[in-house]
């Protein structure tokens, strides 16, 4: 496989939705991780906490660079930024799961057309 540094960026439809996404990589996922990963306790009694929501949230929000036409309750477009996405978290986790499937599905199989070549 030949590695390369370019930024993938695919586009997906969920629910109607034009969805462009990228994947999350290795290093991104794990300054998420040390993000929201804690040592508490004293020195003989240290644990490890990790906040498991916040690490996916942080996720949802790399992973998803634009969604097109969206729109809230109202009719009015909704930006696609971080609190937007978090609300969408908040609110359509069926939604979230999709959207991330969906761009991973579309990755894989970019890098598997890739690869061919």
């Amino acid at each position: 496989m030949k590695l390369q540094n370019k930024e993938i960026e695919v586009k997906v439809d969920v629910r109607g939705l034009q969805i462009t996404g990228r994947p999350i990589t290795a290093s991104k996922l794990d300054e998420i991780q040390n993000k929201h990963t804690t040592i508490k306790g004293r020195s003989d009694e240290r644990r490890v906490v990790t906040d498991r929501l916040g690490i996916s949230k942080d996720t949802w929000c790399y992973m998803i660079k634009d969604w097109g036409d969206a729109t809230d309750a109202d009719g009015k477009k909704l930006q696609c930024n971080d609190r937007n996405k978090l609300d969408v978290f908040e609110f359509d986790s069926e939604f979230v799961n999709e959207a991330i499937s969906a761009i991973n599905e579309a990755v894989r199989l970019r890098r598997e057309e890739a690869g061919k070549n």
